[in-house]
């Protein structure tokens, strides 16, 4: 953990319908967090209409975020 001890970084997480944009993988939900010194420092969250019918599978990780739950609520 030293190593990130001075550091600034992002981390990424996204979210798909799928895997393969063959097989219409779509991107439902992106997510990143800036962390400085070990430190969170800013957040972004964003849902993303896939413009296709999206699985229960994907739409329950959704949900299971109360973040993105509030997000649908509205």
């Amino acid at each position: 953990m030293n190593q990130f001890r001075n550091a600034e970084f992002v981390i990424v997480d996204v979210e798909t319908t799928g895997l393969s944009p063959r097989y219409q993988g779509r991107i439902i939900e992106r997510t990143a967090v800036k962390v400085k010194d070990l430190r969170v420092t800013d957040r972004f969250h964003s849902l993303i209409d896939p413009q296709c019918p999206i699985s229960y599978g994907a739409f329950g990780k959704i949900l299971m975020n109360p973040a993105a739950k509030a997000a649908i609520d509205e």
